[in-house]
């Protein structure tokens, strides 16, 4: 019971932190003094985000440490509540092919018709993250840092903290549900689910955060490369059946490799479940 409860507490807290800061560094676009920040954040809607992202994290670290002090556990420390095991290159390349994968099936679903057509925001997000005043702040922050923040919060500490009291499998289920939760729009959420399940059996096989953050990276960057590059406009003059095929190719791709990993992966489950560090789980 005390282990559900602290499992509970870590959860609630850790997301709660992250809709606090989003909403106080939000509000900050009300105070006159900062006319000229709030500025350069309404152009610039991923370095709001990376901003937001990045105090957040800073905020895990000081609540790890106030219960570290508290329960005088040295080993309450936030980077080593998950895995940060060395990715082989075998496993780098992989997963470096899946992040392209998700990079050809997110262009997919931007330029098919029947998508556009009744799944609006998909596209649209996509097209709001490119309104910068440089690409560079896109790739930075949309590209590199709201992957990486995703992967600490959803698979580093909510699922490992859900693996405290229940079996991998349920875990996954749950961490992909709130990731899906928290997606702007039902349609971004649908995707939002299948992409949490497929971090976290990276996770979980891989026995290293930087499995997803690397899958992510790759994806999230090269989608909006392309998109910068005009390599969209080249692959709308593909057609809508090319397109189609592509976009499911890429899916089942990344379907195929996740489940690929899951059964053959060269660590076991149950060797990440004895070897992960320790979470502050209050046990």
């Amino acid at each position: 019971m005390k282990k559900a409860s602290w499992m509970i507490v870590n959860v609630v807290v850790c997301i709660g932190l992250f809709f606090l800061v989003l909403n106080v560094h939000g509000s900050a676009y009300k105070v006159p003094a900062l006319q000229s920040y709030t500025e350069f954040m309404m152009r610039n809607q991923t370095v709001f985000m990376a901003v937001t992202f990045l105090l957040t994290l800073l905020l895990y670290v000081v609540y790890f440490q106030i219960q570290s002090r508290l329960r005088r556990d040295p080993q309450i420390v936030l980077f080593r509540s998950f895995r940060m095991d060395r990715l082989s290159s075998k496993q780098f390349l992989l997963l470096l092919a899946m992040g392209i994968a998700g990079c050809t099936f997110s262009i997919g679903l931007v330029l098919i018709d029947w998508i556009e057509a009744h799944m609006a925001a998909i596209p649209a997000l996509v097209g709001n993250l490119m309104h910068a005043d440089s690409i560079v702040y896109v790739i930075i922050g949309a590209g590199v840092i709201a992957p990486a923040f995703e992967e600490i919060l959803f698979r580093g500490i909510v699922f490992n903290q859900l693996r405290t009291i229940m079996n991998t499998s349920l875990a996954l289920l749950i961490q992909a549900l709130l990731y899906a939760a928290v997606q702007p729009g039902l349609e971004v959420a649908l995707i939002g689910f299948g992409s949490g399940l497929i971090y976290g059996m990276l996770y979980v096989r891989m026995q290293s955060i930087w499995a997803p953050i690397t899958v992510q990276v790759v994806a999230m960057s090269s989608i909006f490369l392309a998109k910068y590059a005009g390599l969209f406009e080249w692959a709308d003059r593909l057609g809508q059946t090319a397109l189609i095929v592509i976009t499911l190719i890429s899916l089942l791709f990344l379907f195929g490799a996740s489940w690929r990993v899951w059964t053959r992966g060269a660590r076991s489950s149950e060797t990440g479940a004895t070897k992960r560090p320790s979470a502050p789980t209050g046990a």
